[in-house]
C-alpha cells in the first residue's frame, strides 16, 4: 500500500450525498475515541479548532490512523491498490423543522481508496464485490447498475460497515475519465470545512489512476467530533 506526503487542503461549502466508509493492540484501544459535546456544557469549537486544534487531537489522530489502515489483509486476485488520499472534513448540521441532523458540528477522517484493474470489467467488478463483501457488512443494497461507467460517468455502488467503526461509500469509474475521477462531485459531496492529511494532489492522482483500465473506489470514514445543536 502506498502512503504519500501531508499537504493541506480545502474544498467546496457544505456535505450532501444521494447515497452514500491494523493491527490490534493500541489503535484498537483507541478505535472509540469520539469528542462528543453538549452544546451547553462545553465551549462551541469552530470547524477550524476541530481539524487543527490541541483539543480534538487525541481522537482526531485516532480516527486518521483508523481509516489508513483500512482494508488490512485484503487482497484481491488481478486488482491491485492503486492511490489513496486521507483527509478529514468537518459537516454543520440542519436541525429545523424540515431537517434533522442531531448534531451541530459533525467531524470525521476519511481515507478514499482507489482499486484497479485491467481486462474484462464485469469479472473484476464482481471480483471487487465479493471480496468486500469479505471484510464488511452491506450499509444499503447490494445491488450495482448494469452497464460499465463511461468516461464521463460514475457509477455508484454499495455502501458499507466495516470494522472498526468505519463507515464506506463505493464508486466504480473509469481509468479513462478525467476530473471526474477526482473531484468531491464524482462522490456528490462537500464539506463546510476540510484538510488533506496525506496523499497526491488532483493531478498526481489522475496519473495514477489513468493507469488502469477500470477503477473500483471506496471512501471509509469514522468520526471524531460530534457536537449538540
Amino acid at each position: 500500500m502506498e502512503l504519500s506526503a501531508h499537504r493541506r487542503n480545502a474544498l467546496s461549502p457544505r456535505e450532501r450525498r444521494l447515497s452514500w466508509h491494523r493491527p490490534v493492540g493500541l489503535l484498537s484501544l483507541l478505535a472509540g475515541v469520539v469528542v462528543v459535546l453538549s452544546g451547553c456544557a462545553a465551549p462551541r469549537l469552530s470547524p477550524d479548532e476541530v481539524l487543527d486544534g490541541p483539543q480534538t487531537a487525541e481522537a482526531r489522530s485516532a480516527a486518521i490512523s483508523r481509516v489508513e489502515q483500512w482494508p488490512v489483509g485484503l487482497s484481491v486476485p488481478g486488482v491491485s491498490l492503486v492511490a489513496r488520499r486521507t483527509y478529514t472534513t468537518c459537516l454543520e448540521g440542519q436541525n429545523n423543522w424540515k431537517v434533522k441532523d442531531g448534531y451541530r458540528l459533525q467531524c470525521k477522517a476519511h481515507s478514499s481508496v482507489f482499486f484497479g484493474w485491467d481486462g474484462d470489467y464485469t469479472v473484476g467488478r464482481n471480483t471487487m464485490l465479493q471480496a468486500m463483501a469479505s471484510i464488511c457488512v452491506l450499509a444499503s443494497s447490494g445491488d450495482v447498475p448494469d452497464g460499465s461507467p463511461g468516461d464521463t460517468v460514475t457509477l455508484f455502488g454499495p455502501n458499507y460497515s466495516c470494522t472498526p467503526d468505519l463507515n464506506g461509500h463505493s464508486l466504480i469509474l473509469s481509468g479513462r475519465a478525467t476530473t471526474v475521477l477526482v473531484t468531491p462531485e464524482s462522490w456528490l459531496t462537500s464539506f463546510d470545512d476540510q484538510r488533506s492529511v496525506s496523499g497526491p494532489d488532483d493531478a498526481a492522482l489522475l496519473a495514477k489512476l489513468k493507469t488502469r483500465r477500470w477503477l473500483f473506489a471506496v471512501d471509509v470514514s469514522s468520526v471524531f467530533f460530534q457536537d449538540q445543536p
